[in-house]
Protein backbone atom coordinates (compact mmCIF):
# COMPACT_ATOMS: atom_id res chain seq x y z
CA UNK A 1 0.00 0.00 0.00
CA UNK A 2 1.21 3.51 -0.81
CA UNK A 3 0.09 6.44 1.36
CA UNK A 4 -0.22 9.93 -0.11
CA UNK A 5 -0.56 13.27 1.68
CA UNK A 6 -3.16 15.80 0.59
CA UNK A 7 -6.46 15.68 -1.26
CA UNK A 8 -7.26 14.14 -4.65
CA UNK A 9 -8.35 16.65 -7.28
CA UNK A 10 -11.99 15.54 -7.28
CA UNK A 11 -12.32 16.39 -3.58
CA UNK A 12 -10.69 19.77 -4.11
CA UNK A 13 -13.21 20.52 -6.85
CA UNK A 14 -16.10 19.42 -4.61
CA UNK A 15 -14.90 21.55 -1.70
CA UNK A 16 -14.51 24.78 -3.68
CA UNK A 17 -17.55 24.15 -5.85
CA UNK A 18 -19.74 25.27 -2.94
CA UNK A 19 -17.95 28.56 -2.27
CA UNK A 20 -20.28 31.58 -2.14
CA UNK A 21 -19.65 34.09 -4.95
CA UNK A 22 -19.59 37.66 -3.59
CA UNK A 23 -21.38 40.36 -5.57
CA UNK A 24 -21.42 44.14 -4.92
CA UNK A 25 -24.65 45.19 -3.23
CA UNK A 26 -25.48 41.60 -2.26
CA UNK A 27 -24.72 40.07 1.13
CA UNK A 28 -25.28 36.60 2.51
CA UNK A 29 -26.49 36.20 6.09
CA UNK A 30 -23.42 34.10 6.87
CA UNK A 31 -21.21 36.95 5.65
CA UNK A 32 -23.04 39.44 7.86
CA UNK A 33 -22.47 37.51 11.08
CA UNK A 34 -18.73 37.30 10.41
CA UNK A 35 -16.60 40.14 11.80
CA UNK A 36 -16.89 43.19 9.48
CA UNK A 37 -13.12 43.31 8.88
CA UNK A 38 -13.00 39.71 7.66
CA UNK A 39 -15.99 40.24 5.37
CA UNK A 40 -14.45 43.41 3.92
CA UNK A 41 -11.04 41.83 3.37
CA UNK A 42 -12.61 38.91 1.50
CA UNK A 43 -14.37 41.34 -0.83
CA UNK A 44 -11.31 43.48 -1.47
CA UNK A 45 -8.82 40.62 -1.85
CA UNK A 46 -10.69 38.27 -4.15
CA UNK A 47 -7.63 36.35 -5.34
CA UNK A 48 -6.58 34.88 -2.00
CA UNK A 49 -5.35 31.33 -2.32
CA UNK A 50 -7.00 29.04 0.22
CA UNK A 51 -5.62 25.67 1.19
CA UNK A 52 -8.39 23.14 0.46
CA UNK A 53 -7.39 21.20 3.56
CA UNK A 54 -8.64 24.16 5.63
CA UNK A 55 -12.09 23.47 4.19
CA UNK A 56 -12.27 19.75 4.96
CA UNK A 57 -14.36 20.01 8.13
CA UNK A 58 -16.79 22.48 6.55
CA UNK A 59 -17.13 20.15 3.58
CA UNK A 60 -17.84 17.24 5.94
CA UNK A 61 -20.52 19.36 7.59
CA UNK A 62 -22.33 19.70 4.26
CA UNK A 63 -22.71 15.92 4.32
CA UNK A 64 -24.84 16.26 7.45
CA UNK A 65 -27.35 18.38 5.53
CA UNK A 66 -27.49 15.79 2.76
CA UNK A 67 -28.06 12.96 5.24
CA UNK A 68 -30.92 14.89 6.89
CA UNK A 69 -32.53 15.49 3.52
CA UNK A 70 -32.29 11.77 2.70
CA UNK A 71 -33.85 10.91 6.08
CA UNK A 72 -36.71 13.30 5.33
CA UNK A 73 -37.31 11.65 1.97
CA UNK A 74 -37.29 8.19 3.55
CA UNK A 75 -39.28 8.75 6.75
CA UNK A 76 -41.57 11.59 5.76
CA UNK A 77 -42.56 14.86 7.36
CA UNK A 78 -43.95 13.56 10.65
CA UNK A 79 -41.39 12.38 13.16
CA UNK A 80 -42.68 11.50 16.62
CA UNK A 81 -45.13 14.40 16.63
CA UNK A 82 -42.75 16.87 14.98
CA UNK A 83 -44.01 17.98 11.58
CA UNK A 84 -41.32 19.07 9.12
CA UNK A 85 -42.70 22.08 7.24
CA UNK A 86 -39.66 22.81 5.09
CA UNK A 87 -36.07 21.66 4.54
CA UNK A 88 -33.26 23.75 3.04
CA UNK A 89 -35.21 26.97 2.62
CA UNK A 90 -33.94 30.10 0.85
CA UNK A 91 -34.59 33.73 1.79
CA UNK A 92 -34.01 36.91 -0.18
CA UNK A 93 -35.00 40.48 0.53
CA UNK A 94 -34.08 44.09 -0.32
CA UNK A 95 -33.03 46.13 2.67
CA UNK A 96 -31.85 49.74 2.46
CA UNK A 97 -30.75 49.24 -1.14
CA UNK A 98 -28.93 45.95 -0.53
CA UNK A 99 -29.99 42.43 -1.36
CA UNK A 100 -29.78 39.99 1.55
CA UNK A 101 -29.75 36.26 0.84
CA UNK A 102 -29.41 33.14 2.93
CA UNK A 103 -30.28 29.50 3.40
CA UNK A 104 -31.79 28.03 6.54
CA UNK A 105 -31.89 24.33 7.24
CA UNK A 106 -35.32 23.43 8.55
CA UNK A 107 -38.66 24.70 9.81
CA UNK A 108 -40.72 22.36 11.94
CA UNK A 109 -43.93 22.41 13.95
CA UNK A 110 -43.41 21.00 17.44
CA UNK A 111 -45.97 18.75 19.19
CA UNK A 112 -47.23 21.77 21.15
CA UNK A 113 -47.90 23.72 17.94
CA UNK A 114 -44.93 26.09 18.02
CA UNK A 115 -42.87 26.84 14.90
CA UNK A 116 -39.15 26.25 15.28
CA UNK A 117 -36.44 27.36 12.84
CA UNK A 118 -33.35 25.13 12.77
CA UNK A 119 -29.73 25.36 11.69
CA UNK A 120 -27.32 22.42 11.75
CA UNK A 121 -23.71 22.87 12.80
CA UNK A 122 -20.70 20.58 13.10
CA UNK A 123 -17.98 21.44 15.61
CA UNK A 124 -15.10 19.95 17.53
CA UNK A 125 -15.81 18.66 21.02
CA UNK A 126 -13.89 21.61 22.47
CA UNK A 127 -16.78 23.85 21.41
CA UNK A 128 -18.82 22.39 24.27
CA UNK A 129 -16.43 23.91 26.81
CA UNK A 130 -16.69 27.29 25.07
CA UNK A 131 -20.48 27.13 25.10
CA UNK A 132 -20.48 26.26 28.80
CA UNK A 133 -18.12 29.14 29.60
CA UNK A 134 -19.79 31.80 27.43
CA UNK A 135 -23.35 30.59 27.97
CA UNK A 136 -24.15 31.33 24.33
CA UNK A 137 -22.80 31.44 20.79
CA UNK A 138 -23.71 34.96 19.61
CA UNK A 139 -22.97 34.50 15.89
CA UNK A 140 -25.08 31.32 15.70
CA UNK A 141 -27.96 33.05 17.43
CA UNK A 142 -27.65 36.18 15.29
CA UNK A 143 -27.66 34.15 12.08
CA UNK A 144 -30.95 32.49 13.02
CA UNK A 145 -32.43 35.76 14.24
CA UNK A 146 -31.77 37.30 10.81
CA UNK A 147 -33.40 34.35 9.02
CA UNK A 148 -36.39 34.55 11.37
CA UNK A 149 -36.70 38.33 10.95
CA UNK A 150 -36.64 38.08 7.14
CA UNK A 151 -39.16 35.22 7.17
CA UNK A 152 -41.44 37.26 9.45
CA UNK A 153 -41.13 40.64 7.72
CA UNK A 154 -40.92 39.65 4.05
CA UNK A 155 -42.58 36.22 3.87
CA UNK A 156 -45.31 36.54 6.50
CA UNK A 157 -44.11 33.47 8.37
CA UNK A 158 -44.52 32.94 12.11
CA UNK A 159 -41.42 31.78 14.01
CA UNK A 160 -41.72 31.03 17.73
CA UNK A 161 -38.31 29.52 18.43
CA UNK A 162 -34.88 29.31 16.84
CA UNK A 163 -32.50 26.41 17.45
CA UNK A 164 -29.07 25.09 16.51
CA UNK A 165 -28.31 21.37 16.40
CA UNK A 166 -24.61 20.72 17.01
CA UNK A 167 -22.85 17.47 16.00
CA UNK A 168 -19.37 16.92 17.43
CA UNK A 169 -17.27 15.50 14.63
CA UNK A 170 -14.44 14.25 16.87
CA UNK A 171 -16.59 12.95 19.74
CA UNK A 172 -15.18 10.05 21.76
CA UNK A 173 -16.86 8.11 24.56
CA UNK A 174 -13.42 7.36 25.95
CA UNK A 175 -12.57 11.06 26.12
CA UNK A 176 -15.89 11.73 27.84
CA UNK A 177 -14.66 9.71 30.81
CA UNK A 178 -11.28 11.42 30.91
CA UNK A 179 -11.74 15.07 29.95
CA UNK A 180 -13.39 17.71 32.08
CA UNK A 181 -16.18 19.73 30.42
CA UNK A 182 -16.47 17.19 27.62
CA UNK A 183 -19.81 16.83 25.78
CA UNK A 184 -22.13 14.31 27.48
CA UNK A 185 -23.13 12.98 24.05
CA UNK A 186 -22.14 13.30 20.40
CA UNK A 187 -24.77 15.96 19.75
CA UNK A 188 -26.46 18.81 21.61
CA UNK A 189 -28.85 21.56 20.65
CA UNK A 190 -29.33 25.17 21.68
CA UNK A 191 -32.65 26.98 21.64
CA UNK A 192 -33.88 30.56 22.01
CA UNK A 193 -37.34 32.11 21.98
CA UNK A 194 -38.16 34.44 19.11
CA UNK A 195 -40.80 37.17 18.85
CA UNK A 196 -41.92 39.38 16.00
CA UNK A 197 -41.21 42.31 18.36
CA UNK A 198 -37.50 41.66 17.74
CA UNK A 199 -37.74 42.12 13.97
CA UNK A 200 -37.18 45.93 13.70
CA UNK A 201 -34.09 45.83 15.92
CA UNK A 202 -32.61 42.85 14.02
CA UNK A 203 -33.15 44.44 10.60
CA UNK A 204 -31.63 47.69 11.90
CA UNK A 205 -28.62 45.64 13.02
CA UNK A 206 -28.30 44.19 9.50
CA UNK A 207 -28.26 47.67 7.94
CA UNK A 208 -25.69 48.83 10.51
CA UNK A 209 -23.48 45.78 9.90
CA UNK A 210 -23.52 46.38 6.13
CA UNK A 211 -22.47 49.96 6.83
CA UNK A 212 -19.50 48.72 8.88
CA UNK A 213 -18.41 46.35 6.11
CA UNK A 214 -18.76 49.05 3.44
CA UNK A 215 -16.72 51.52 5.52
CA UNK A 216 -13.98 48.93 5.88
CA UNK A 217 -14.04 48.20 2.15
CA UNK A 218 -13.67 51.91 1.35
CA UNK A 219 -10.76 52.28 3.80
CA UNK A 220 -8.94 49.20 2.52
CA UNK A 221 -9.33 50.22 -1.13
CA UNK A 222 -7.78 53.60 -0.29
CA UNK A 223 -4.90 52.21 1.73
CA UNK A 224 -6.28 53.37 5.09
CA UNK A 225 -6.70 51.57 8.40
CA UNK A 226 -10.19 50.00 8.55
CA UNK A 227 -12.36 51.72 11.19
CA UNK A 228 -14.13 48.57 12.41
CA UNK A 229 -11.65 45.93 13.55
CA UNK A 230 -12.13 42.55 15.21
CA UNK A 231 -12.71 42.49 18.95
CA UNK A 232 -10.52 40.38 21.26
CA UNK A 233 -13.29 37.77 21.40
CA UNK A 234 -13.65 37.70 17.61
CA UNK A 235 -9.94 37.11 17.09
CA UNK A 236 -9.78 34.51 19.92
CA UNK A 237 -7.22 36.66 21.67
CA UNK A 238 -5.37 35.24 24.65
CA UNK A 239 -4.77 37.79 27.42
CA UNK A 240 -1.28 39.26 27.06
CA UNK A 241 -0.68 40.35 30.69
CA UNK A 242 -0.14 37.60 33.24
CA UNK A 243 0.02 38.04 37.00
CA UNK A 244 2.85 35.82 38.22
CA UNK A 245 4.33 34.75 41.55
CA UNK A 246 8.05 34.32 42.12
CA UNK A 247 9.00 30.66 41.81
CA UNK A 248 5.81 29.70 39.97
CA UNK A 249 5.91 29.01 36.23
CA UNK A 250 2.19 29.34 35.42
CA UNK A 251 0.08 32.49 35.65
CA UNK A 252 -2.22 33.16 38.59
CA UNK A 253 -4.54 35.26 36.40
CA UNK A 254 -4.34 36.76 32.92
CA UNK A 255 -5.72 40.08 31.67
CA UNK A 256 -6.07 41.91 28.37
CA UNK A 257 -5.30 45.20 30.13
CA UNK A 258 -2.00 45.95 31.90
CA UNK A 259 -3.65 48.25 34.42
CA UNK A 260 -6.04 45.53 35.58
CA UNK A 261 -3.16 43.09 35.84
CA UNK A 262 -1.20 45.52 38.02
CA UNK A 263 -4.22 46.06 40.28
CA UNK A 264 -4.40 42.31 40.84
CA UNK A 265 -0.65 42.18 41.48
CA UNK A 266 -0.90 44.86 44.20
CA UNK A 267 -3.88 43.11 45.72
CA UNK A 268 -1.89 39.89 46.02
CA UNK A 269 1.14 41.68 47.45
CA UNK A 270 4.81 40.89 47.85
CA UNK A 271 6.42 38.35 45.55
CA UNK A 272 4.09 39.02 42.61
CA UNK A 273 4.77 40.65 39.26
CA UNK A 274 3.17 41.26 35.84
CA UNK A 275 4.52 39.61 32.73
CA UNK A 276 3.65 40.76 29.20
CA UNK A 277 3.51 37.92 26.70
CA UNK A 278 3.71 37.83 22.89
CA UNK A 279 0.43 38.57 21.14
CA UNK A 280 -1.59 35.42 20.50
CA UNK A 281 -4.62 35.93 18.26
CA UNK A 282 -5.64 32.35 17.63
CA UNK A 283 -8.31 32.97 15.02
CA UNK A 284 -5.93 35.07 12.95
CA UNK A 285 -3.11 32.60 13.37
CA UNK A 286 -4.96 29.37 12.67
CA UNK A 287 -8.43 29.94 11.20
CA UNK A 288 -8.61 33.17 9.19
CA UNK A 289 -8.31 33.05 5.39
CA UNK A 290 -7.38 36.74 5.15
CA UNK A 291 -4.84 37.05 7.99
CA UNK A 292 -1.97 37.41 5.50
CA UNK A 293 -3.55 40.53 3.97
CA UNK A 294 -5.04 41.97 7.17
CA UNK A 295 -3.27 45.27 8.04
CA UNK A 296 -4.38 45.09 11.67
CA UNK A 297 -2.98 41.61 12.27
CA UNK A 298 0.21 42.24 10.31
CA UNK A 299 0.96 45.43 12.27
CA UNK A 300 0.27 43.63 15.54
CA UNK A 301 2.70 40.87 14.61
CA UNK A 302 5.40 43.42 13.81
CA UNK A 303 4.97 45.03 17.23
CA UNK A 304 4.66 41.89 19.32
CA UNK A 305 7.35 40.66 21.71
CA UNK A 306 9.65 37.76 20.91
CA UNK A 307 9.35 36.39 24.45
CA UNK A 308 7.66 37.26 27.78
CA UNK A 309 8.89 40.42 29.50
CA UNK A 310 8.40 41.52 33.12
CA UNK A 311 6.65 44.91 32.98
CA UNK A 312 5.72 45.54 36.64
CA UNK A 313 6.48 44.12 40.06
CA UNK A 314 5.27 44.65 43.60
CA UNK A 315 7.31 46.97 45.79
Amino acid sequence: MKLHDGLPEILKAAIFGHEYKKTPGRYSVTELVNPPLISALKRVHTGIKIDPEDRIFAFMGSGVHLAIEEAFNEFGANLDGHRIIELEGFVKCDLDGYEIVGRYDCIEETPDGEIRLWDWKTAKAGMYRILRRQGDKPEWKKQLQIYAAILTEFYGRVIDRIAVGVLFKDYSKMQRERVRDYPPSGAIWLEWEFSSDEVPEILDWVVSRIGEIEMNIHALENGNVPPVICSPDERYEEPAFAVMREGRKTAIRRFHNQGQAEEEMYRLGKGHYVEQRPIMWNRCRHYCDVADVCPVYQEAMKATLDKPVRVAEYG
